[in-house]
């Protein structure tokens, strides 16, 4: 709705359900595919089932990659008072300079769209301008409601730490500190994001072991990655690969019904 999506003579929104299809379809594939290339494929699942322009779409996935990010970096740093007293805690530090990497990366791309945007699309050759000007219009116009999505961004992180805190009670009986769940499901999430290896496959799982270790043995903390980690990443590429299949099987179905008309 922010970019207007609904309006030109494109389609309209479609259901919720629809839309978290995409999602973990996306996810699905970054499971799977380096550099976060699961991002370009719901850009382009937008593209195939809603009619959207693909370069608009990418520009959403860029905003809503800078406003997790903001909002995992800022939630990070309340957390990381749960951590600073712990002996091995610079561990914890370490991570929330790799966050810190990534807003200031984040923010200069932003600023450099925003300043330099104009001067570049004049630059471009003449059949790339529309494609850049709508990837722009993607981009700067998510950041519309900003408030709104931003709050709805902290709602979905603490999910992912509650998802944490019932992991670890399950595993150990009893509860860890909360502000130090909160951290351990951040770094996942940070470490998530890092876009050299699919889904963060070893680097996730060595962050949340090397937080655990403050508080627990090197066993137990292991034991509590490795559960969440099948949750939080295997589960995804089971749903996601059905999701998947059942697409590819619609895909032939509407080809078969124009086959026959045809």
């Amino acid at each position: 709705r922010n970019v207007g999506f609904n309006q030109a003579g494109e389609k309209e929104i479609p259901s919720s359900w629809i839309l978290a299809r995409f999602m973990v379809m996306g996810w699905f594939a970054n499971c799977l595919l380096p550099a976060k290339l699961g991002d370009a494929y719901r850009a382009f699942l937008a593209k195939r089932e809603m009619g959207a322009s693909f370069s608009k779409m990418i520009g959403t996935v860029l905003a809503e990659r800078v406003i997790d990010i903001a909002v995992v970096f800022f939630l990070l740093v309340v957390a990381s008072l749960a951590v600073v007293g712990y002996a091995q805690a610079q561990a914890a530090m370490w991570i929330i300079l790799v966050g810190l990497g990534l807003v200031l990366a984040m923010g200069a791309a932003m600023v450099a769209l925003a300043r330099f945007g104009d001067v570049l699309q004049r630059r471009l050759p003449e059949r790339f301008k529309r494609i850049y000007q709508l990837f722009h219009e993607g981009t700067f116009r998510s950041f519309r409601n900003l408030p709104a999505i931003a709050s709805l961004s902290v709602l979905v992180w603490l999910a992912e730490a509650t998802r944490v805190y019932f992991v670890s009670w399950s595993l150990l009986g009893y509860t860890l500190d909360p502000g130090l769940i909160l951290f351990v499901a951040l770094t996942d999430a940070l470490l998530v994001g890092i876009p050299f290896v699919p889904g963060g496959l070893g680097l996730v799982e060595a962050g949340l072991i090397a937080i655990f270790m403050l508080v627990v043995t090197k066993e137990q903390a292991a034991s509590i990655a490795l559960l969440d980690r099948v949750l939080s990443y295997w589960s995804v590429l089971i749903l996601g690969g059905l999701l998947h299949l059942w697409g590819i099987r619609g895909i032939r179905a509407r080809r078969n019904r124009l086959h026959v008309g045809y």
